[in-house]
């Protein structure tokens, strides 16, 4: 499909942009697409939850876990990932969804499959647990914690690891083209988010893509150190923030396994 390859059309215009016009190399579509194997998990849960609508009930995502402020704490913890596949409706999943599988299957080649998981999980998170301690009076759904987080650690493994392995056949060229395509959808949630919110449209839940957005460059930092093969320091990193988030839910007077 035509709007699938949109991410590869781009790398191919800015490497062409930066003087390299060689082709993008096809070696790594062979690879296991974990990204779009992630995405369709999540809207075939929503189809499952909320029907063909993908539209559901504020008791029937209660039900699920969705969240609201402190509505985790103490009662029940697992709401901070189980939220995070959950949506409001087509709209809001297609976004996540296609940053999941874009952003995704590019650091799957990267740093694995099951880094690339619990890279989502580990930012999502964190986008659960700001949103809960400072989001607004509403309940709060969705996966953008977890796509923001991509896209961040993406950008920083861009600009930081362009002599890793995984980029494909252009190398530092293909890295710099992610670095930019990077940059330029973070700068685009931003000024959607402030758009939106300036405009008064719904409740937007900032802390969640912030939360998700910071730990995903952090993650990025501590990743980077690593050589590119056995990547040990993303392993590192992955604990560090699971660490600091469990502190946090036991001192905010939860059981991190759920009360």
């Amino acid at each position: 499909m035509l709007w699938a390859s949109i991410p590869n059309i781009l790398i191919k215009i800015l490497i062409a942009h930066t003087g390299k016009l060689t082709p993008v190399s096809d070696k790594n579509s062979r690879n296991i697409p974990y990204g779009w194997i992630l995405a369709a998990v999540l809207v075939v849960w929503q189809l499952y939850v909320a029907g063909w609508d993908a539209t559901a009930q504020g008791g029937t995502l209660i039900h699920y876990g969705a969240r609201k402020p402190n509505f985790g704490f103490p009662q029940a913890p697992w709401r901070l990932v189980a939220s995070m596949f959950l949506h409001s409706g087509w709209l809001h999943l297609s976004v996540n969804c296609l940053l999941i599988a874009w952003w995704g299957n590019q650091l799957s080649k990267l740093v694995g499959g099951l880094l690339f998981f619990l890279s989502f999980l580990a930012t999502g998170l964190w986008g659960s647990l700001l949103s809960d301690i400072y989001g607004p009076e509403a309940l709060a759904i969705g996966a953008s914690g977890g796509s923001s987080g991509l896209v961040t650690l993406l950008l920083v493994l861009s600009l930081l690891c362009a002599d890793w392995e995984g980029w494909g056949k252009d190398g530092r060229w293909e890295a710099r083209a992610w670095l930019k395509v990077s940059g330029g959808c973070l700068l685009l949630n931003v000024a959607m988010a402030l758009g939106l919110t300036s405009a008064g449209v719904g409740v937007l839940d900032d802390w969640a893509h912030i939360g998700g957005a910071v730990s995903g460059f952090v993650l990025g930092l501590i990743a980077s150190r690593g050589d590119g093969k056995r990547h040990s320091w993303h392993w590192i990193g992955l604990g560090v923030l699971a660490g600091v988030a469990l502190l946090i839910i036991w001192q905010r007077g939860s059981s991190p396994l759920g009360g």
